[in-house]
């Protein structure tokens, strides 16, 4: 489980902070906002440790995702 804290303090310590990257992240604000209802805290953090469980799994697709646009678009490649 990731808290807010811990992002930040992780994009803050990212190398070069003015490189754009990639990031998404669901907050229960967004699902209680989307059903306009609330939802446990038990509930959330039940949401959370399922979705660490699934993350590895999930990134992988992801980065093959990226892998495979870069490659269309001739990405490795630079003129630098």
């Amino acid at each position: 489980m990731t808290t807010v804290k811990e992002a930040i303090k992780m994009l803050n310590d990212y190398l070069d902070q003015d490189e754009e990257i990639c990031i998404a992240w669901w907050g229960k604000e967004l699902f209680e906002s989307a059903y306009d209802k609330g939802i446990k805290e038990e509930a959330w953090s039940k949401v959370v440790n399922e979705f660490d469980d699934m993350t590895e799994h999930i990134q992988a697709r992801i980065y093959d995702q990226i892998v495979d646009t870069i490659n269309e678009y001739d990405g490795w490649v630079t003129n630098e």
